[in-house]
């Protein structure tokens, strides 16, 4: 990785850290506007993943979301459910959040995060603890947010997002309005 590069990612995961969502984004949209193009994996927007360059935690966690957004969909009160995905060394989570906006349209938010909890971890007296698999307030977990918006914009573009991905004011949700399945 570049020292450009290493020098953005380390401000925008301080930014994202400290719940300052809105400033991450627009920071590596200035990036991006500045020709530096590995920022474009931390801006929201509705597009589809390519299958054959995302990670295949970003690919799990997507449709985790699609299985579980159907019922969130159809209740008509919203809801929340955690998304989970583990393998020997790390585990991935999400918050999905599912609320009605107006007759018709819902809004989807998420939050993602991981967790490493390899052999290190533990021969190094770290092991990992119940509270990294929670956002505040409940625990400590931070948010990853180029995974965020990797999953975000997926499912943007699978539901058929009005308008673009954005932070939702709690400093670690992006959200997207979606129009309710018709069927």
């Amino acid at each position: 990785m570049d020292d450009k590069r290493d020098n953005g990612e380390r401000i925008l995961r301080a930014l994202v850290g400290e719940g300052r969502l809105e400033e991450a984004i627009e920071y590596a949209q200035d990036k991006v506007a500045a020709g530096e193009q590995w920022a474009t994996d931390w801006v929201p927007a509705v597009r589809a993943a390519d299958r054959d360059q995302v990670s295949a935690i970003q690919y799990f966690l997507t449709k985790r979301a699609d299985e579980a957004l159907p019922d969130l969909l159809a209740n008509e009160q919203g809801g929340r459910t955690k998304l989970w995905m583990a393998d020997t060394d790390w585990a991935a989570y999400g918050d999905l959040r599912v609320r009605r906006t107006e007759p018709g349209r819902a809004e989807i938010a998420l939050a993602c995060w991981h967790v490493y909890r390899d052999f290190a971890r533990y021969v190094g007296n770290n092991p990992p603890n119940d509270a990294e698999t929670e956002l505040a307030p409940e625990g400590t977990a931070v948010v990853d947010l180029a995974l965020t918006v990797g999953v975000v914009n997926d499912l943007a573009a699978r539901h058929e997002a009005v308008g673009v991905p954005r932070p939702l004011g709690n400093g670690s949700h992006l959200a997207v309005v979606v129009p309710l399945p018709t069927s």
